[in-house]
């Protein structure tokens, strides 16, 4: 199925889901073991009151050998890359290494006239250039937008933070179509997964990378860091 929509997206071709039935659907994750960053931020601060809008994003950074950081990879809403950069597999596009600042005037026309080309092929909007220019504006700059102290939600009605039961490829896939795009996966795919603890996690392994929890060694130095701004 991303498949599908991403080709359409990349070509300016029509969404054709005839080959696709969302009852043949199964979770590709089931199974597998997923390393996380989990970050609890306290409401000290009075930027995070409730009520304060955020945007948040990250960016994977390398150790360089003059001592600093450069930044290869970043994240804000879910599935940009698959559904605009598919092929951008080894993170050489210079979007990988842009400030979400920068978003709007870099590639903002892009993302418009792609989601305008794919409508357009698909006849799902009588206003394409319109409604290319509206998703590339709820989409950039490719931040996560959330609410503090509102429920979290990223869906149909609203894209607001994100939930572990939240169907976020089929929300946006849909999006960028203007069409619906069932996935066929609903939250009671991955219920056993999920529990209302927090940091929210189950089945953690005490084995491998990424499970020591003692203080690193002053003279360490990682080779890679993920940063978090909102």
């Amino acid at each position: 199925m991303l498949a599908v929509v991403n080709g359409a997206v990349v070509k300016g071709t029509a969404v054709d889901l005839t080959s696709w039935n969302p009852r043949d659907a199964r979770n590709s994750f089931a199974g597998t073991t997923v390393e996380a960053i989990v970050l609890e931020v306290p409401h000290g601060r009075d930027e995070l009151r409730p009520g304060a809008r955020t945007g948040v994003w990250c960016a994977t950074k390398l150790a360089t050998d003059a001592g600093g950081w450069r930044q290869i990879n970043r994240a804000g809403n879910p599935m940009m890359w698959p559904i605009f950069w598919p092929d951008d597999t080894d993170f050489s596009d210079p979007a990988s290494t842009r400030q979400p600042s920068e978003d709007v005037a870099a590639f903002g026309g892009t993302i418009a006239d792609r989601v305008a080309k794919v409508v357009a092929a698909t006849g799902t909007s009588a206003d394409p250039a319109g409604y290319g220019r509206t998703v590339a504006g709820q989409l950039l700059p490719d931040v996560l937008p959330y609410v503090i102290g509102t429920p979290a939600s990223f869906g149909f009605a609203t894209r607001n933070g994100r939930t572990r039961a939240d169907n976020a490829p089929e929300a946006m896939m849909s999006l960028v179509t203007n069409m619906a795009v069932p996935s066929g996966l609903t939250p009671a795919t991955t219920e056993a997964q999920r529990t209302d603890q927090f940091p929210s996690r189950t089945g953690v392994s005490t084995r491998g990378r990424g499970t020591d929890c003692r203080p690193p060694s002053p003279f360490a130095r990682p080779l890679a860091s993920t940063h978090v701004t909102y």
